[in-house]
């Protein structure tokens, strides 16, 4: 694991179950998220400056490559191919940004939807990250709140 995804890991499973355990879903959830666009927005910032690829921009290219695929990434690649295929495909290119926000850390999502690499950061950019933590954030918020009240009330039955 790099230093990175030890971050990450210590970011999405610790910290953000403590904060929603101890402030609560909604304020918890707020404050998680505000973390979350910071972090992510200086990653941004410092990926850009560098013009380093260390992220692998070509996350997206890299798991339609891959012959195993979890399920996870099997509904990113088929909604990538459909966006492409339909008439519907704005509708399912939004929905491959939602499920790859939910999925991926939202600092990827940004860089691969990114226009141009290594250019500044523009507008666009920050939009583009906003959206993504809001949705990986809403997804974590539900998913994380969900656990600690699960683990509340089994706490609750055994200990009475």
């Amino acid at each position: 694991m790099t230093l990175y995804g030890i971050f990450n890991w210590l970011f999405n499973y610790p910290l953000y179950m403590g904060v929603i355990a101890w402030l609560g879903a909604v304020k918890g959830g707020l404050v998680m998220t505000s973390l979350s666009f910071i972090q992510c927005g200086v990653l941004l910032v410092v990926f850009d400056k560098m013009g380093i690829d260390w992220v692998g921009v070509t996350y997206v290219e890299d798991v339609m490559k891959k012959k195993e695929k979890n399920w996870a990434e099997k509904a990113i690649v088929w909604a990538v191919k459909k966006e492409h295929q339909t008439f519907s495909g704005r509708f399912l290119k939004a929905l491959g940004f939602i499920a790859m926000s939910v999925f991926v850390d939202p600092f990827v999502v940004a860089v691969h939807y990114r226009k141009a690499h290594f250019a500044g950061v523009s507008k666009r950019d920050w939009q583009i990250l906003f959206g993504s933590v809001f949705f990986g954030n809403l997804y974590w918020i539900i998913r994380t709140g969900l656990l600690v009240k699960i683990i509340e009330v089994g706490w609750k039955y055994v200990h009475g």
